[in-house]
Protein backbone atom coordinates (compact mmCIF):
# COMPACT_ATOMS: atom_id res chain seq x y z
CA UNK A 1 0.00 0.00 0.00
CA UNK A 2 1.75 3.47 -1.35
CA UNK A 3 0.62 6.13 0.82
CA UNK A 4 0.02 9.78 -1.80
CA UNK A 5 0.91 13.13 -0.15
CA UNK A 6 -0.89 16.35 -1.77
CA UNK A 7 1.57 19.14 -3.01
CA UNK A 8 1.49 22.06 -5.32
CA UNK A 9 -1.87 23.51 -3.40
CA UNK A 10 -4.42 23.98 -5.36
CA UNK A 11 -5.98 21.34 -7.68
CA UNK A 12 -8.47 18.59 -8.23
CA UNK A 13 -8.31 15.16 -6.54
CA UNK A 14 -9.18 13.31 -9.50
CA UNK A 15 -6.04 14.88 -11.06
CA UNK A 16 -2.50 13.16 -10.93
CA UNK A 17 -0.78 16.66 -10.91
CA UNK A 18 -0.79 17.16 -7.07
CA UNK A 19 -0.03 13.37 -5.90
CA UNK A 20 3.11 12.72 -5.16
CA UNK A 21 4.76 9.94 -3.48
CA UNK A 22 6.46 12.25 -0.46
CA UNK A 23 5.69 14.66 1.10
CA UNK A 24 6.80 18.03 -0.75
CA UNK A 25 7.85 15.96 -3.56
CA UNK A 26 7.21 16.04 -6.91
CA UNK A 27 3.97 15.97 -8.34
CA UNK A 28 2.07 13.29 -11.13
CA UNK A 29 1.89 9.94 -9.71
CA UNK A 30 -1.33 8.21 -9.25
CA UNK A 31 -4.51 9.45 -7.92
CA UNK A 32 -5.30 7.17 -4.95
CA UNK A 33 -7.18 4.20 -4.23
CA UNK A 34 -8.46 1.99 -1.52
CA UNK A 35 -5.30 0.75 -0.90
CA UNK A 36 -3.47 4.03 -0.37
CA UNK A 37 -3.59 6.83 2.57
CA UNK A 38 -3.83 10.23 1.76
CA UNK A 39 -1.97 12.63 3.50
CA UNK A 40 -2.13 16.72 3.89
CA UNK A 41 0.29 18.20 5.65
CA UNK A 42 2.66 21.62 5.93
CA UNK A 43 4.39 21.07 2.36
CA UNK A 44 0.71 20.79 0.59
CA UNK A 45 0.15 24.04 0.15
CA UNK A 46 1.77 27.08 -0.65
CA UNK A 47 -0.35 30.60 -0.13
CA UNK A 48 -3.58 31.86 1.39
CA UNK A 49 -7.19 30.48 -0.62
CA UNK A 50 -5.94 27.27 -2.07
CA UNK A 51 -8.68 24.30 -2.28
CA UNK A 52 -8.81 20.70 -3.24
CA UNK A 53 -11.36 20.31 -4.65
CA UNK A 54 -13.42 16.66 -4.96
CA UNK A 55 -16.26 15.55 -7.16
CA UNK A 56 -15.36 11.25 -6.64
CA UNK A 57 -12.72 10.46 -4.76
CA UNK A 58 -11.68 7.27 -2.69
CA UNK A 59 -9.13 6.47 -0.31
CA UNK A 60 -8.23 4.19 2.64
CA UNK A 61 -7.47 6.48 5.14
CA UNK A 62 -6.95 10.78 5.09
CA UNK A 63 -4.77 12.69 7.28
CA UNK A 64 -4.90 16.46 7.68
CA UNK A 65 -1.69 17.56 9.91
CA UNK A 66 -0.04 20.28 10.41
CA UNK A 67 -1.15 22.70 6.91
CA UNK A 68 -0.64 25.80 6.77
CA UNK A 69 -2.24 28.56 5.22
CA UNK A 70 -6.30 27.88 6.12
CA UNK A 71 -6.52 25.06 2.70
CA UNK A 72 -9.93 24.39 1.87
CA UNK A 73 -11.44 20.65 1.43
CA UNK A 74 -14.03 21.60 -1.53
CA UNK A 75 -16.79 18.90 -2.23
CA UNK A 76 -18.72 20.00 -5.55
CA UNK A 77 -22.13 18.83 -6.37
CA UNK A 78 -22.63 15.77 -5.26
CA UNK A 79 -19.64 15.73 -4.36
CA UNK A 80 -17.93 12.84 -2.03
CA UNK A 81 -15.00 10.99 -0.64
CA UNK A 82 -15.45 7.27 0.13
CA UNK A 83 -12.88 6.29 2.74
CA UNK A 84 -12.63 2.70 3.91
CA UNK A 85 -9.90 3.85 7.02
CA UNK A 86 -9.72 6.42 9.46
CA UNK A 87 -10.27 10.11 8.84
CA UNK A 88 -7.99 12.68 10.80
CA UNK A 89 -8.91 16.21 9.75
CA UNK A 90 -6.83 19.32 11.13
CA UNK A 91 -8.40 22.61 12.90
CA UNK A 92 -7.28 24.88 10.63
CA UNK A 93 -8.90 24.29 7.40
CA UNK A 94 -12.25 24.30 5.82
CA UNK A 95 -14.60 22.11 4.54
CA UNK A 96 -16.84 23.40 1.86
CA UNK A 97 -20.11 22.04 0.07
CA UNK A 98 -22.07 22.98 -2.83
CA UNK A 99 -24.67 20.21 -1.82
CA UNK A 100 -26.76 20.50 1.40
CA UNK A 101 -25.53 17.24 2.99
CA UNK A 102 -22.52 15.58 3.65
CA UNK A 103 -22.16 11.70 2.31
CA UNK A 104 -18.54 11.83 2.10
CA UNK A 105 -16.96 9.68 4.68
CA UNK A 106 -19.90 6.82 5.08
CA UNK A 107 -17.56 4.22 4.75
CA UNK A 108 -15.09 5.74 7.57
CA UNK A 109 -13.77 5.64 11.44
CA UNK A 110 -14.05 9.71 11.61
CA UNK A 111 -12.15 11.57 13.31
CA UNK A 112 -13.59 15.22 14.19
CA UNK A 113 -10.74 17.90 14.74
CA UNK A 114 -12.34 21.02 13.69
CA UNK A 115 -15.06 23.14 13.16
CA UNK A 116 -16.78 22.99 10.14
CA UNK A 117 -19.12 25.13 8.46
CA UNK A 118 -21.57 22.34 6.77
CA UNK A 119 -25.34 21.70 7.16
CA UNK A 120 -25.23 18.18 8.59
CA UNK A 121 -22.78 15.23 9.03
CA UNK A 122 -23.80 11.78 8.24
CA UNK A 123 -22.27 8.86 10.04
CA UNK A 124 -22.79 5.33 8.55
CA UNK A 125 -19.61 3.88 10.15
CA UNK A 126 -18.18 4.29 13.53
CA UNK A 127 -16.91 7.88 14.49
CA UNK A 128 -14.97 8.45 17.39
CA UNK A 129 -15.53 12.67 18.05
CA UNK A 130 -13.26 14.64 19.28
CA UNK A 131 -14.22 18.03 18.86
CA UNK A 132 -11.44 19.58 21.08
CA UNK A 133 -14.74 21.14 23.28
CA UNK A 134 -15.51 23.01 20.34
CA UNK A 135 -19.28 22.94 19.32
CA UNK A 136 -20.34 20.67 16.42
CA UNK A 137 -22.80 20.62 13.44
CA UNK A 138 -25.39 18.96 13.14
CA UNK A 139 -24.71 14.91 13.04
CA UNK A 140 -27.06 12.25 11.89
CA UNK A 141 -26.18 8.60 12.83
CA UNK A 142 -27.63 6.56 9.98
CA UNK A 143 -28.29 2.69 10.77
CA UNK A 144 -25.28 1.22 9.83
CA UNK A 145 -23.25 3.90 12.25
CA UNK A 146 -21.87 4.41 15.75
CA UNK A 147 -20.57 7.49 17.18
CA UNK A 148 -18.20 7.01 20.12
CA UNK A 149 -17.77 10.58 22.40
CA UNK A 150 -14.27 11.20 23.63
CA UNK A 151 -14.88 13.98 25.39
CA UNK A 152 -17.62 16.16 26.29
CA UNK A 153 -19.15 17.44 23.20
CA UNK A 154 -21.51 20.20 22.15
CA UNK A 155 -24.11 19.52 19.54
CA UNK A 156 -26.51 21.95 17.74
CA UNK A 157 -28.50 18.64 16.61
CA UNK A 158 -27.91 14.99 17.37
CA UNK A 159 -29.85 12.45 15.41
CA UNK A 160 -28.96 8.93 15.87
CA UNK A 161 -30.78 5.84 14.46
CA UNK A 162 -27.83 3.94 14.74
CA UNK A 163 -25.97 3.52 18.05
CA UNK A 164 -24.47 6.12 20.03
CA UNK A 165 -21.80 5.78 23.56
CA UNK A 166 -21.26 8.68 25.14
CA UNK A 167 -18.67 6.22 27.22
CA UNK A 168 -19.70 9.05 30.51
CA UNK A 169 -19.04 11.99 28.34
CA UNK A 170 -21.48 14.94 29.22
CA UNK A 171 -23.91 16.21 26.23
CA UNK A 172 -25.01 20.16 25.62
CA UNK A 173 -27.10 20.10 22.87
CA UNK A 174 -30.04 22.14 20.97
CA UNK A 175 -32.05 19.07 20.18
CA UNK A 176 -31.30 15.10 20.09
CA UNK A 177 -33.31 12.74 18.58
CA UNK A 178 -32.80 9.08 18.92
CA UNK A 179 -35.40 6.78 16.86
CA UNK A 180 -35.04 2.79 16.42
CA UNK A 181 -33.29 1.83 13.53
CA UNK A 182 -36.02 0.98 9.93
CA UNK A 183 -36.95 -2.75 9.70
Amino acid sequence: MADRYWVGGTGIWESTTNWSDSSGGSGGYSIPTSANSVYFDANSFTDGGQTVTVSAGVCNSMTWENVAYLPSLLFGESGYITTYGDITLYHAMYLEYTAPDLNAFAHSSFMLEYTPVVSRFKIGGDCHLATDTLPVPPIEVLENGTLYLTEDTTFTTLWVRGDFDAQGYNITAQGIKFEPADT
